[in-house]
């Protein structure tokens, strides 16, 4: 079956030629996010999310979003940062005594759930900056408490700073030490000052003090 015929058979009959039209000027991505957004019924979304998830292989939805649209990618890039928050987690735990072991194992469930699983795929499988991924990446700061944002202008616990700084470490250690099994720790918390300007000025200086704690450790 072809892209368009799968397109197609995803929606009712009198929407196929608007569907059509849109594949042919916007491309599969923006496609699919008007699906989402405009055509599939709140049954019909709960179908494609269930199919994906089940990994029924014979669903129209699954050969659609799975395969087609690439949330297969989004999910294998979702597994591999929990695994390396996870591994995070096991090295550095003496230093977050905050943090539970099962706040590492739970750590982004969030993003297989379709509300951010749309807008990711969009965003770091197609590259594309639209409306779909910033309401997923809306929704991500709205469920995860390891985010500043989901605490406005307070301070965050201590809980869940600790989680967002082991988020940082994991994130570090597989995009830009590879991986290295080898990464000493204070490898591992040597972070660009960037990325400690979303925290507020007291959770800076907290986090700001752990790494050096690390580091000299």
């Amino acid at each position: 079956m072809s892209q368009l015929e799968l397109l197609r058979s995803c929606v009712s009959e009198d929407k196929q030629n608007e569907v059509e039209n849109l594949v042919s000027e916007k491309g599969l991505v923006e496609t699919v996010c008007h699906l989402w957004e405009n055509i599939w019924t709140e049954e019909e979304k709960l179908q494609a999310e269930n199919d994906i998830k089940n990994r029924n292989e014979e669903s129209k939805y699954y050969k659609l979003l799975f395969i087609e649209f690439n949330i297969k990618t989004h999910y294998d890039q979702v597994d591999s940062h929990r695994n390396f928050v996870q591994k995070a987690y096991n090295r550095l735990k003496d230093f977050v005594p905050n943090m539970l072991k099962d706040d590492a194992e739970k750590h982004d469930l969030s993003k297989y759930d379709f509300s951010q699983a749309i807008g990711y795929t969009v965003r770091w499988v197609h590259m594309i900056d639209n409306d779909a991924w910033k309401k997923s990446l809306d929704d991500h700061y709205k469920r995860e408490h390891h985010h500043p944002q989901n605490f406005g202008q307070e301070r965050m616990s201590q809980r869940f700073l600790e989680e967002s700084f082991i988020d940082m470490v994991g994130s570090r250690w597989e995009r830009n030490l590879k991986g290295d099994e080898n990464a000493k720790n204070s490898d591992l918390v040597d972070f660009h000052p960037q990325y400690l300007t979303r925290y507020h000025k007291d959770d800076f200086k907290a986090v700001s003090d752990l790494i050096n704690k690390i580091k000299e450790s």
